[in-house]
């Protein structure tokens, strides 16, 4: 698939996911809390590179499954949650670049992702089975030889860490592994987009740059899409995590051998090509 084809398909994915959110975002019983705006706009924020795609980190994501070669079964992998499928076509195009293949499952609380996954999975010809679970009740029905999770964990109170490395352990075989990516942010930097996350900002001038790009049908209708934009930037929180070794302690505290583990950054080109810092981490279940 070539770049316009796959910015085609993720504009395609912008219309499902503001068409899904409205009627299948998940909500908090207690506090009414949903997920609307951030279903809804993640994929429309990826088409205008106002946030990180996984495939910035394709160099990783290929390491870290290279090893699934080498397996005298298929395996099963599971991804933790999903924004949108920008995980499944990175984990997809990664499997079949290198001749692999894979059993893939995605586990996510809200119906809206699990169902931009299965259109993409359709789009593409491949096989995918979902669950609609809160991770921490998740139990699969056999065990997983790898669990992927981009930018995942911090989307869990910290509280929940602990639980949350604990059903990831108890999904995995012996050896099995987890691979995980997430944002990481110094107390400067989380202070610094903080403070960006309240100003002002117009983005129609991206909007209109990308619709000059896309087929009429698949052109973002653009008042309303910045509206939601500014809304959603305004509410979005820098991640906790201050280093990488935050995240080393809190799988070794959970039992796991830390096999890789550094940080690195990738360019965010529609954020005047800021850099965005992120842990990439592999850890194995003995």
């Amino acid at each position: 698939m070539n770049r316009d084809e796959r910015t085609e398909l993720l504009a395609e994915a912008v219309q499902l996911a503001r068409r899904f959110a409205p009627q299948y975002c998940w909500a908090d019983p207690r506090s009414g809390d949903s997920c609307a705006l951030h279903h809804g706009t993640w994929p429309c924020a990826r088409l205008l590179e106002l946030v990180g795609s996984p495939g910035a980190d394709v160099a990783f994501w290929g390491r870290a499954l290279e090893p699934l070669l080498h397996l005298d079964h298929e395996p099963r992998m599971l991804l933790s949650g999903a924004s949108d499928h920008g995980f499944l076509e990175l984990v997809l195009g990664l499997l079949r670049a290198g001749g692999m293949r894979a059993e893939l499952h995605l586990v996510d609380r809200c119906e809206t992702p699990l169902r931009l996954n299965r259109w993409y999975a359709a789009q593409v010809g491949a096989t995918l089975h979902t669950v609609q679970s809160d991770i921490l009740a998740y139990v699969p029905d056999r065990p997983f030889d790898v669990i992927g999770a981009h930018a995942f964990i911090d989307q869990l109170p910290s509280a929940a860490w602990p639980d949350l490395l604990q059903t990831w352990w108890r999904a995995l075989v012996p050896g099995g592994r987890v691979i995980a990516l997430n944002r990481l942010r110094t107390e400067d930097e989380a202070s610094s987009e903080r403070r960006a996350a309240l100003e002002a900002r117009d983005f129609r001038p991206l909007i209109e740059r990308v619709n000059a790009r896309l087929p009429a049908h698949l052109r973002l209708p653009v008042e309303p899409i910045a509206a939601e934009l500014d809304r959603y930037w305004r509410r979005r929180a820098p991640t906790p995590f201050r280093s990488a070794a935050m995240l080393v302690e809190l799988f070794e505290r959970s039992g796991f051998v830390i096999e890789y583990a550094e940080e690195g950054f990738a360019e965010i080109s529609g954020r005047a090509l800021s850099r965005s810092r992120r842990v990439r981490l592999i850890a194995r279940k003995p």
